[in-house]
């Protein structure tokens, strides 16, 4: 039997408890690759409140979930 797909998705833009609506496209998408049986993790990058130290501070926090996750995608 076929493992099912695994993807890692990679935002700064998702919904939160402070920004309800930030990105809601994207978590609609992931909803729905989702719903047709592929696996996705999400790593969100909040740029919002850490500002664009954030990006320089994903390093490790990314390539462990990339570890955990091996995604093909």
């Amino acid at each position: 039997m076929l493992q099912p797909l695994s993807i890692l998705a990679v935002t700064n833009m998702y919904p939160t408890d402070t920004h309800p609506t930030l990105g809601v496209f994207v978590e609609q998408q992931v909803k729905g690759l989702r719903e047709i049986g592929l696996k996705v993790a999400v790593f969100y990058v909040d740029r919002a409140a850490q500002g664009m130290g954030a990006y320089f501070r994903m390093l490790k926090p990314l390539s462990a979930a990339v570890q955990e996750t091996r995604p093909a995608l």
